[in-house]
This record gives structure tokens, C-alpha cells and sequence, in this order.
């Protein structure tokens, strides 16, 4: 979906009434993006998978998920920070899944924050593969030479257009009125159309993999080649 479409139906609906100088297009970005984190939350819209790499020459078992971390990578680059939002499995080289926070299992990881995971040293394995969901990458106002606002593709599925609509309406009628009728009346818009678009199955959340990892388009030569099975 192009930025240049969501916010002419912002304007020419929900803002249509309620609209003043205060709502420029970098604001309404800033509800866009409030609105984007606000359905990827309830719609599981994208996920990644990362590599551990297991550090057996020192005494490292505690690995961070994201760029700081040099053992963790997604594409043979580092993770960026705001994308990873929580841990949905793990998998060891063969493909096996591993147990997550299972007390009972000796070879389970265990999540120390919500980036961190604490891995024991599993035999054999030189790599884990973890899947986690991402959180949505935030919509950047830019300009051109002539400031002008440069249009852009936005990762948001048009079936949710609705939705985040809605939500662009209340966040702007909070800023106008916080104890305003209008934003309790677009904050219900925005739970029907989420609940109508899960109820029709309009968005079709990741799935985990299940298969063995060189099925889900790893190349493992001498080196971790990383290509994405999204």
C-alpha cells in the first residue's frame, strides 16, 4: 500500500471533519505508525528467522536479539532492534523444535528478558534457529528537494486499511478533545473492523515452519547462508 493512498482516505474520511492546520502529514504518520504497531499486535503480520550461533569457545550461553549481539544475525546481517517482538519458536540444526522455558527438558532455552534467550550447550548443534514475530517497520516522513513529502510502500496488508482508519480518527480526536464522543466512536469502529477482518480470515497470519530447516530455504556451505522463508 502506497503512504501517498492512506493518507488521502485519511483525509477525505476520517479527518474530513475534524481536520485543522494541527494535522499535517507528518502527524498523521505518527498515528499511521500508531496504528500499524496496534495490528501487528492483534495480527501476527510478519515474522523473521534468526541465527544463534553458538559460542562452545567461550563461556557464553546468554544471546541478545538484536545488532548488538555478534553471534546473532538474520541474512548475515545484525537484527535490527525495533523489528523483533517476541520469540514464537526455536529449532536446533537438524530441524527438531526446541523446547521453550521447560523446566523439565534438559535442552530447553529459556527467554532471560524479552530479547535474551539463555541457551545450555546442545551437542552437535552449532546454530539455532529461532523464530520470532516482528513488530512493524515505522513509517519515515521524508522529504524531497522541493519539500515535498516522497511517497512510499508501507507494510500494511489493504485489508486492514479500515482499521487503521479508525484508529487514525481516534488518535486525532484524542489531540483535539480527550474527553471527545468521537474518539470512543472510532476506537469501537477499529475493534468491529479488526474483529470483522479475523472473523473473515481477511488476513492471513504468519504460519510457523514446521519442516526441516534446508526446507525452509537455508544453505548451510562453510558458511550460514540466510534467505528468507517469508
Amino acid at each position: 500500500m502506497k503512504l501517498s493512498f492512506l493518507l488521502e482516505q485519511a483525509r477525505n474520511g476520517e479527518l474530513l471533519n475534524i481536520s485543522n492546520k494541527k494535522f499535517t502529514d507528518r502527524v498523521i504518520i505518527s498515528y499511521a505508525n500508531l496504528a500499524m504497531i496496534e495490528l501487528y499486535n492483534r495480527f501476527e503480520l510478519a515474522s523473521e528467522e534468526a541465527i544463534v550461533m553458538l559460542r562452545a569457545d567461550i563461556p557464553k550461553t546468554v544471546y541478545t536479539l538484536s545488532s548488538e549481539d555478534p553471534d546473532v544475525s538474520v541474512r548475515e546481517e545484525p537484527l535490527k532492534d525495533h523489528t523483533f517482538k517476541t520469540i514464537v519458536a526455536a529449532f536446533n540444526e537438524d530441524g527438531t523444535q526446541i523446547s521453550i522455558n521447560d523446566p523439565s527438558d534438559p535442552l530447553s532455552i529459556y527467554t532471560v528478558t524479552y530479547n535474551q534467550i539463555q541457551v545450555p550447550l546442545i551437542e552437535g548443534n552449532n546454530y539455532i534457529s529461532i523464530i520470532y514475530s516482528c513488530n512493524p517497520e515505522p513509517i519515515e516522513y521524508i522529504e524531497d528537494e522541493n519539500n515535498n513529502l516522497v511517497d512510499q510502500e508501507i507494510k500494511l496488508p489493504t485489508q486492514l486499511l479500515e482499521a487503521a482508519l479508525h484508529y487514525i480518527g481516534y488518535r486525532a480526536s484524542l489531540a483535539i478533545d480527550s474527553n471527545s464522543q468521537n474518539s470512543n466512536i472510532y476506537y469501537n469502529q477499529f475493534l468491529a473492523s479488526c474483529n470483522r477482518a479475523d472473523a473473515l480470515g481477511l488476513v492471513a497470519s504468519s504460519n510457523l515452519p514446521t519442516i526441516n530447516v534446508t526446507e525452509r530455504g537455508y544453505l548451510w556451505q562453510e558458511e550460514v547462508v540466510l534467505i528468507a522463508w517469508m
